[in-house]
């Protein structure tokens, strides 16, 4: 699920990147984001915002559970 809703933007392996309009896409491994809550993930793939598009149109809830997790859990060591 990462590579196919997430990679295109924060990188195959979260490193992020900037875009070509400037705009940087945060690195999921280090920095700010390495220290989110797994509350703070869920409502952040959900809700988007930032630039991030929302996924709790396209994920279920249990998707969004498990990328979560990924996240918080797998992708941040």
């Amino acid at each position: 699920m990462f590579r196919q809703h997430c990679a295109i933007c924060h990188g195959p392996e979260g490193e992020g990147r900037t875009l070509p309009d400037g705009k940087v896409v945060p690195n999921m491994r280090e920095g700010q984001l390495k220290f989110r809550t797994e509350a703070e993930i869920y409502k952040q793939l959900s809700e988007g915002g930032n630039g991030m598009t929302p996924f709790r149109d396209q994920l279920t809830k249990r998707e969004l559970d498990l990328m979560t997790k990924f996240i918080h859990d797998e992708l941040r060591r």
